[in-house]
């Protein structure tokens, strides 16, 4: 196994480099409430209410852009209230140069109700917006797509959008990933799966997807071949606490660590993607990449934040020690 995988999220953040990367997807500013007892239902709840910078497609692009990588994203913005939070959020390597200006829109807003382990309970994600990111708004953006070495896309975008990324990803010989995002919002993939390098599902998209539900070994196995079948170059299933199951051409592999106490579930999902994208980005080898985006995902499950904004060495390196795997 390569050595060097266990910091390479680290070591990224060292390197300045001319390359860059895109991400195409949600740009949104998230309400999180989350009660200081066990959740009430139908009652007012005593807790606290806070208000981040996120979406899908900008936590995925914060994280790359805070490992060193720099980061273009296109995603569709409202000139308003919060159009311009999430702007005064940026930081250093990423970039909105690129991002579309929806014209008497709204930006959109994201509103998660956590339980009192910080796992949600609901939520209700106000993406109007993204139904400007329209083809004919993509072919703008060719250029700076055709010079990233990476592309990164969610599904909160429209479906007709998803079909031209796609095969400009092929035209362009471009090395996609793929956030499936919700149940609801992956079935837009159905029939397009074909050359995505890699893609990550939870157990509900991966179910909305294949028709099978990843309960037992066997129908995870299936679920998983399943996906490969239609075209997906490497499949990640991530199923919370059981781990992470990948499937590639070199083979299938359990990645899992020691259960955690959970701070906040917000997040996780797009820090796994981020790491995923990086280890494209470096050309790695898949099962250290999975093994590093379990890491990553879980000091992020771990921290108070949807992105971890300071990351010391020996964090990342000591958890990376406790991932494991088995072949399946």
């Amino acid at each position: 196994m390569n050595p060097c995988a266990a910091t390479v999220i680290l070591r990224c953040k060292r390197v300045k480099t001319r390359d860059y990367a895109v991400v195409m997807g949600g740009a949104n500013v998230d309400i999180v409430g989350r009660p200081l007892e066990k959740l009430e239902r139908y009652d007012s709840n005593i807790g606290t209410v806070h208000m981040v910078a996120g979406g899908v497609g900008r936590n995925i692009a914060e994280n790359l852009a805070r490992r060193g990588i720099f980061t273009e994203i296109i995603c569709a913005m409202a000139d308003d209230s919060y159009g311009k939070f999430l702007k005064g959020h940026s930081i250093e390597h990423l970039s909105f140069a690129h991002a579309h200006e929806v014209a008497g829109g709204r930006t959109g807003v994201y509103l998660v109700l956590l339980d009192h382990d910080g796992e949600m309970d609901t939520a209700i994600n106000d993406m109007a917006a993204m139904d400007a990111l329209t083809p004919e708004v993509l072919e703008t953006r060719r250029e700076v797509l055709a010079g990233a070495k990476i592309w990164v896309m969610d599904t909160n975008l429209p479906r007709e959008s998803i079909e031209w990324i796609l095969a400009a990803a092929r035209e362009l010989n471009k090395p996609i990933i793929v956030d499936g995002v919700s149940a609801p919002k992956v079935v837009k993939l159905k029939g397009l799966l074909q050359g995505i390098h890699s893609l990550k599902c939870n157990q509900y998209e991966a179910q909305a997807l294949t028709g099978i539900h990843p309960g037992s070994l066997e129908e995870i196995i299936a679920c998983g071949q399943a996906l490969r079948r239609e075209g997906v170059g490497n499949v990640v299933l991530t199923l919370g606490a059981r781990g992470a199951y990948a499937f590639t051409e070199e083979g299938r592999y359990h990645v899992y660590g020691a259960p955690l106490e959970v701070t906040n579930a917000t997040g996780a999902g797009d820090a796994f993607v981020a790491a995923l994208a990086l280890g494209a980005y470096r050309n790695l080898n898949f099962l250290d990449t999975v093994m590093d985006a379990t890491a990553y995902s879980r000091l992020t499950l771990q921290a108070e934040e949807s992105v971890v904004e300071e990351l010391e060495p020996e964090e990342l390196i000591g958890e990376r020690k406790e991932i494991k795997y088995e072949t399946i």
